[in-house]
């Protein structure tokens, strides 16, 4: 099976309608970085660079981080300076420009999170889940700042939890984030799905619990999986069935 054909239901994996928890990821699923303030950021060091570049370098970072995660010796802390690195590598910007714009980025990120935006299709796609009766919540390695930047967002709304990393002590893939939420919101492991953008992170932890992993991937590749590939949370109410 490839990630072209694992979109549009989740069918093959379970009856969408057994589904009665939906459990999402915050960065990169629900919130997205904004490109201006990188961009921004960048051109203070006197290189031009536009947004459309930098998300498609993102996503290629994006995909470095994964793999790195999945050889192991790897965690939050080390992965946010690679990170940045990487896309800034991606998008072309010079190497000895790159430690100064680093170091702008993460004071900026400081004061005022990075990840600060979101997307009409998103709100949109969290209301319909809300609606059908499903307990949407949120599952995300953050610094203790998630619950307020969704409510910032108008996200916080749609939500019936925030299980956020730095207030429970423990962090994705750790199973027991996942089962400190099954276990808050009382719902059995086979009930639930979780989607995530990274498979060493978001799927490995969720299967770990039990729960299903849907990845959030807008770029599908062609690669076997053994786990179904959304492009986001957009596609996720029409393949659970949900029609209104």
């Amino acid at each position: 099976m490839n990630r072209e054909n694992a979109r549009g239901s989740l069918r093959r994996w379970v009856e969408p309608s057994e589904i009665r928890t939906v459990l999402l990821d915050a960065g990169n699923t629900l919130v997205f970085l904004d490109y201006d303030a990188i961009a921004g950021a960048i051109e203070l060091s006197g290189f031009s660079i536009d947004t459309f570049r930098l998300e498609q370098a993102e996503y290629r970072a994006r995909r470095r981080v994964d793999r790195k995660y999945l050889q192991g010796g790897f965690n939050d802390a080390s992965m946010w300076q690679c990170y940045f690195d990487w896309l800034m590598e991606e998008a072309g910007v010079p190497s000895r420009l790159r430690p100064e714009i680093l170091e702008r980025l993460r004071r900026r990120h400081a004061e005022f999170n990075l990840w600060s935006r979101t997307k009409p299709e998103v709100r949109d796609a969290m209301a319909r889940l809300k609606d059908s009766g499903r307990i949407v919540a949120v599952i995300s390695n953050s610094d203790g700042s998630c619950r307020e930047l969704l409510r910032r967002l108008d996200l916080l709304s749609f939500c019936h939890a925030v299980y956020d990393s730095a207030e429970l002590g423990v962090e994705k893939p750790d199973e027991r984030i996942f089962r400190i939420a099954l276990r808050d919101l009382t719902v059995e492991p086979a009930q639930a799905l979780y989607m995530g953008d990274l498979e060493a992170i978001d799927v490995l932890g969720a299967r770990r619990a039990g729960i299903l992993p849907v990845l959030a991937d807008p770029h599908p590749r062609g690669n076997a999986v053994d786990f179904p590939v959304l492009r986001g949370v957009s596609e996720l109410p029409d393949a659970l069935g949900i029609t209104t």
